[in-house]
């Protein structure tokens, strides 16, 4: 049972489908944060450098409703560095390998411990993997001076909002 504010909820779960879930969930809101970062840069990108005729604000409602893919796609064509290039779209790909096809592969809901074990260690990975990537590609706007507006990160293992740099 889980009890927040007044309300309980009760879970008919085992304990590694617990486990997974937390998992799941905790991966795909690490994808939704990198989406919301990738939108928020590219907002910026195209509202400093005029290549469109809407305001940062009217670009960002615009970005919003747009997939991770898309928005990865016309971002990619910024970056001279081929390496990020290939980890954003592999981002791509695991975020649609989370969304789509994790609980399938590993047979849930008739997984083995083993093939829990497996699909949680995978998570854990695709969850770190991402959240490095939103780090690194912000580091790389800024060294290549690609944006000059002032790139955050938040870290979501202690809350703290880490700087990490601006064109001057």
């Amino acid at each position: 049972m889980l009890i927040i504010g007044e309300t309980a909820f009760n879970f008919d779960f085992e304990d590694a489908d617990h486990a997974l879930f937390l998992l799941l969930g905790a991966t795909v809101a690490e994808i939704q944060v990198f989406e919301a970062s990738l939108s928020f840069k590219f907002s910026a990108l195209l509202t400093q450098n005029n290549q469109s005729d809407k305001n940062f604000k009217e670009n960002q409602e615009l970005l919003s409703t747009k997939t991770l893919g898309w928005i990865a796609n016309r971002f990619k064509k910024h970056f001279q560095n081929s390496e990020l290039t290939i980890l954003l779209e592999e981002t791509v790909e695991k975020r649609n390998y989370v969304a789509h096809h994790i609980l399938r592969d590993y047979g849930w809901p008739l997984m083995s411990n083993d093939a829990y074990i497996e699909a949680i260690t995978k998570l854990e990975k695709i969850r770190f993997d991402i959240h490095n990537l939103e780090k690194e590609i912000g580091r790389h706007l800024i060294e290549e001076n690609i944006i000059e507006n002032l790139i955050m990160v938040l870290d979501g293992e202690n809350g703290d909002l880490e700087i990490i740099g601006k064109k001057v």
